[in-house]
């Protein structure tokens, strides 16, 4: 059986990885596994790198006049 664990804990985890916490002392005080936490740190860089592609999509559309996209 599989534990679902809330976005804002997953969310709690990886900020204080990002904070210099190590993953296996993470996975040790809170529950989840060294994996699922790399995991989690993973999906957040890659919603940040597809938010932030956007943003310089729209800022380049802007400046050189084109239509900005649709998403």
């Amino acid at each position: 059986m599989s534990i679902r664990y809330s976005q804002d804990f997953k969310d709690s985890l990886v900020k204080l990885h990002q904070e210099g916490r190590s993953l296996k002392s993470l996975a040790e005080e809170s529950g989840p596994s060294k994996d699922s936490i790399a995991l989690w740190v993973k999906q957040l860089e890659k919603r940040l790198a597809i938010v932030g592609g956007r943003k310089q999509n729209f800022i380049t559309h802007s400046l050189t006049g084109i239509e900005r996209p649709s998403y």
